[in-house]
C-alpha cells in the first residue's frame, strides 16, 4: 500500500504492507521540525520510517550525503556500527586488473589533476588462494610515480615496485657526484635537551618459535 504523506509526519510517500502491521518504508522529507532533507527511512514494526532514528539514506541542503546518519558531515558521511563499512569490488580476476582512488586537486588555472593514488592491483587470483599489492603514489612535475608497495607477501618496497625483503628501499637514479654519496634512509631520535648524555641505536634480533629474542647486532650513535 502506498500513501501520500501528511503534516505531522514528513512530506512524502510512504510503503507498507497490506496488513498494516507497522512495517513502513519511507522516501521524502523527514519529520523533524524543518525541511532540510531528503531521506529514506526505514521501521520494521513501529510504523515511524519518517522520523530521523530510522533514517538509512540522507541527503541534506548542503549536499553532503550520509548513509546511516539523519545529519552527514561529510560530502560522504557513513555511520554504522559493523566491522565491514565499505566494499570497492571490480568483478575482474585477470591478473592484469587493478582499481585505484585518485585525489584530485585544482591546478594554478583551475583545471583538475590527480596529485595522489592509491592503487590495488591482482598478483593471484587463485580460488580461496588470492594475493594482491598495494600501491602508493604521489605526483611530481605533472605525473605520477609510485613511491611505496606492500607487496602479498607482506615486503614493503620504497622506491621499487618488486620488494625483495621485508623492507627494501631503493633509490634509482645514480649519484652525482662521487664525493658526496646519496642518503637512502634516516634514523632520527628526539632526545630532549642534553644531546651530549643521549643515544641511539639499531638492534638487529633474532626471535624464535618460543618468544625467546636473541640480540645479534647494535649500529649506535651517541
Amino acid at each position: 500500500t502506498v500513501m501520500a504523506g501528511y503534516e505531522g509526519r514528513g512530506m512524502g510517500t510512504f510503503y507498507t504492507d497490506t496488513t498494516y502491521s507497522g512495517e513502513e518504508w519511507f522516501c521524502g522529507m523527514n519529520y523533524s521540525g524543518n525541511f532540510d532533507r531528503w531521506s529514506v527511512g526505514y521501521d520494521q514494526s513501529g510504523g515511524q520510517p519518517e522520523y530521523l532514528a530510522n533514517t538509512l539514506f540522507t541527503v541534506n541542503v548542503s549536499g553532503n550525503v550520509g548513509i546511516g546518519t539523519a545529519s552527514p558531515n561529510y560530502a560522504l558521511d557513513i555511520s554504522r556500527d559493523t566491522t565491514s563499512i565499505l566494499n570497492l569490488h571490480r568483478p575482474n580476476s585477470s591478473t592484469a586488473a587493478a582499481s585505484t582512488l585518485d585525489f584530485s586537486f585544482n591546478t594554478a588555472d583551475a583545471s583538475e589533476a590527480i596529485y595522489a593514488r592509491i592503487r590495488a592491483d591482482v598478483e593471484d587470483n587463485t580460488n580461496s588462494g588470492q594475493g594482491g599489492d598495494l600501491s602508493f603514489h604521489t605526483a611530481n612535475s605533472g605525473t605520477l610515480f609510485e613511491r611505496l608497495r606492500i607487496s602479498q607477501e607482506g615486503k614493503v618496497g620504497i622506491g621499487t615496485n618488486d620488494p625483495e625483503t621485508k623492507l627494501h628501499v631503493y633509490k634509482s637514479s645514480a649519484t652525482s657526484g662521487t664525493s658526496t654519496g646519496t642518503s637512502v634512509l634516516r634514523l632520527q631520535n628526539y632526545v630532549g635537551s642534553d644531546l651530549s648524555q643521549q643515544k641511539v641505536f639499531a638492534d638487529f634480533v633474532l626471535a624464535d618459535d618460543n618468544a625467546n629474542e636473541i640480540p645479534q647486532v647494535r649500529i649506535g650513535a651517541e
